[in-house]
């Protein structure tokens, strides 16, 4: 089963997404600030375009299967959320690196 929010938050910036309906922003801004991003917005985070098809975090059947997280030297953590499209057997890797004590 799928966890609701992947918090990817660091002491720099308040990071969350939403996986209930595909992948999307849940939060995302500077920690107790009002956020960048509407929480109601249904944003689809990413596209890709395989074989003339657009697919998109609000896609319907999109998954996660998986997340991995390496924290780095540098004190940056990478995240890599591994999502698959079913019927199609498509695997898309989001990846998203937080640098230590900044908003990016």
């Amino acid at each position: 089963m799928e966890p609701a929010e992947i918090n990817l938050s660091q002491e720099g910036l308040d990071f969350a997404l939403a996986t209930q309906g595909g992948l999307r922003t849940m939060r995302f801004g500077l920690p107790g600030r009002t956020a960048w991003s509407d929480p109601a917005s249904h944003d689809p985070l990413f596209a890709v375009h395989p074989n003339d098809q657009v697919i998109d975090g609000t896609t319907a059947d999109l998954s996660v299967e998986r997340i991995e997280t390496t924290e780095l030297e540098d004190g940056s953590r990478q995240t890599t959320i591994h999502l698959g499209l079913a019927p199609s057997q498509l695997e898309i890797a989001y990846h998203v690196v937080s640098y230590a004590g900044t908003a990016l």
